[in-house]
């Protein structure tokens, strides 16, 4: 067979006719070299569909081929960036790095109003121990948020977040690399208390050159509820919080 070239179609759920379904989201013809596709979502899974041309006849579609597009940086135009969790539909916030937890359970994201601070949806994170004569054993998780691009000054932002949990020790740091927990560099300690409570944890004082902004569960009781999470530009005037 004379394969000069194919077809090459996109779609974000799986099509029974490629051929002539119009729900594609990227579609490009007589592709003889590298396929650049464009206008695609980050951290989304697609599907994709590809067709020789051939001198006798176009074969048979071929796929789906299951692609899930990457996370990118996020430039200090994108800022505030936030994320109050009402989008997520699976355990974790997508873009975001588990870099370890001692529960395979926990954090996740859960629903119902008297969990969140504003809206449904929150990350929690909690433990269990056997019984009441037990010692407390700690719960020790770390996460990373979405990176910072290259030129982001880390000095001149902030973390600002509500947490609730009698207690909980919460360590907001700046990791190197978010799949190596020993990049860690700890810049302020929160405590959480029994109702939800605004925290702002600037972030002047890091000398490092991290782009991740992460936090470190490190309690003996760690029943710990996170809502409307912003990475944001220090402000020039800080209120009292």
């Amino acid at each position: 067979a004379d394969q000069r070239a194919y077809n090459v179609k996109m779609f974000t759920t799986q099509s029974a006719e490629p051929a002539t379904d119009g729900t594609a989201v990227f579609t490009q013809e007589n592709v003889s070299s590298d396929c650049v596709i464009s206008g695609l979502e980050e951290n989304t899974m697609y599907y994709a569909y590809i067709q020789a041309i051939c001198d006798e006849g176009d074969s048979e579609w071929v796929g789906p081929l299951q692609i899930t597009t990457l996370c990118v940086s996020l430039t200090e135009d994108e800022l505030p960036y936030e994320n109050g969790f009402e989008e997520e539909t699976g355990d974790f916030p997508g873009c975001w790095t588990l870099i370890y937890t001692e529960d395979d359970s926990y954090p996740r994201v859960e629903s119902g109003s008297s969990g969140a601070f504003e809206g449904s949806k929150y990350l929690y994170s909690s433990y269990y121990v056997g019984g009441y004569d037990e010692d407390p054993i700690a719960f020790k998780a770390m996460f990373a948020l979405p990176g910072m691009a290259e030129d982001v000054d880390m000095t001149g932002l902030s973390l600002h977040f509500y947490m609730k949990g009698a207690g909980a020790d919460i360590v907001v740091g700046i990791m190197t690399d978010p799949s190596d927990k020993n990049t860690f560099t700890e810049v302020e300690t929160v405590v959480g208390t029994s109702q939800y409570q605004e925290y702002l944890v600037n972030l002047t004082s890091y000398t490092g050159d991290g782009k991740y902004i992460a936090l470190k569960y490190d309690s003996v009781f760690a029943s710990v509820y996170i809502d409307k999470m912003r990475i944001i530009p220090t402000p020039t005037c800080l209120k009292p919080i």
